[in-house]
């Protein structure tokens, strides 16, 4: 793995990407004494080599609660993950609900479609005794519960519409997100292209991510055909072309990985200084950055 070096110039583009991921609309500037950036809202992404990346709870703290349930936020909030990472889809009559399968099947008692199911009847499922019986009884969330106990916080929020969103869901997400006053703690990230297309269209002040399986042959092309503020990609594609993570940080891109469980990850990751780690074990990784320094 090959390090890669942080002097003035990188220390410079840093400086210039945390002011682009903090200009969101309504976000107004101020450099405190240290040379950090404090504003509302501020995205203070980027990261140097061997410098402990943001903590992104995957679906929560999953390993002590239900995946994508208010207890497995509550819980990720109280570990001080600095993000939280949800799933998004749209149910029958156009709620959007936090849901990372298709089907209820796993998740939950019931069985089906989340789109052919309105907002009532999954809200009626158990979605909490598949992990253990303490969570039974459960609920599946809707986005709206979510962006209400993260507000009072200073919690990012990361949303990944999944499957392909059109351009009145997108509306939609916006809505609730600028009704909850969280327009300037929230990323919109998807695979899928033709989503990402229509959260540039419908919502070109939230920051948006590419996600990719593995990096593509010209990833910055890729971020920059979405006017993207971040890629994410696994971990080991990164690992094996280890200079994207300079080259997108030069452009101002910041760069994301997923899922990462063990600390031999969290030590790649760290070395080749990501901006932010997706983990189902956000406790773990909090208290292994503190003994990694």
């Amino acid at each position: 793995m090959t390090s890669i070096a942080a002097g003035p110039e990188r220390l410079k583009r840093v400086a210039l990407l945390l002011l682009s991921l903090a200009l969101l609309v309504g976000s107004v500037l101020q450099l405190g004494g240290t040379g950090s950036v404090h504003a509302a809202g501020t995205l203070e992404i980027l990261r140097a080599p061997g410098e402990a990346g943001m903590v992104a709870a995957h679906r929560g703290d999953r390993s002590n609660a239900p995946e994508n349930t208010l207890p497995a936020y509550l819980a990720a909030l109280d570990s001080g993950a600095q993000l939280l990472e949800t799933d998004v889809r749209l149910t029958a009559d156009g709620v959007p609900v936090l849901m990372h399968d298709a089907t209820v099947d796993r998740t939950t008692n019931g069985s089906g479609w989340v789109f052919a199911l309105d907002s009532d009847a999954l809200r009626a499922l158990d979605a909490g005794s598949w992990h253990a019986e303490e969570f039974a009884g459960t609920p599946v969330p809707t986005l709206a519960e979510l962006l209400t106990i993260a507000a009072p916080t200073e919690a990012i929020l990361l949303l990944e519409l999944k499957g392909r969103w059109g351009a009145e869901g997108v509306r939609l997400v916006r809505t609730l997100v600028y009704e909850h006053g969280m327009h300037d703690r929230v990323m919109l990230a998807s695979f899928d292209r033709k989503t990402l297309r229509q959260a540039q269209m419908q919502a070109p002040e939230l920051p948006r991510i590419v996600v990719t399986s593995g990096v593509p042959r010209r990833p910055l092309e890729l971020v920059e055909q979405y006017e993207a503020s971040a890629f994410m990609t696994r971990a080991k594609s990164l690992i094996e072309h280890d200079r994207v993570v300079d080259d997108l940080h030069s452009a101002g891109v910041a760069v994301m990985v997923y899922t990462l469980n063990t600390q031999d990850d969290w030590a790649a990751a760290l070395a080749l200084g990501v901006d932010a780690v997706v983990t189902d074990a956000p406790r773990d990784l909090r208290s292994w950055y503190g003994g990694a320094g």
